[in-house]
């Protein structure tokens, strides 16, 4: 999949089904990411890849990276056992007040 960037260089935001998907990457309920950028979620293996080869937060406004910033879900559940068991796309889930 190509990387589409903005005129100055930022990701554009894409539809999910035009992501990337790490093939054999992600299946379970525990497949999924979160990250501490947006504080949103992501399924395994959903990444933006940039030309330098990086993979990032797969939403197009985050900064966050797929390395540094990305956490497993279920240890986030871990610390915090109201949130659902399977998270929505989009919806942001803080862990600071």
């Amino acid at each position: 999949m190509k990387v589409r960037l903005g005129k100055h260089g930022h990701r554009v935001r894409l539809p999910l089904e035009k992501l990337h998907r790490l093939p054999g990457i992600g299946d379970g309920v525990d497949a999924y990411i979160w990250c501490i950028h947006c504080e949103r979620t992501y399924p395994v293996g959903m990444v933006w890849l940039m030309p330098d080869g990086r993979q990032m937060c797969p939403y197009g406004d985050c900064d966050g990276d797929t390395f540094f910033d990305a956490y497993p879900w279920q240890l986030v559940r871990g610390t915090n056992p109201g949130l659902p068991e399977v998270p929505e796309w989009g919806v942001a889930y803080p862990q600071w007040a």
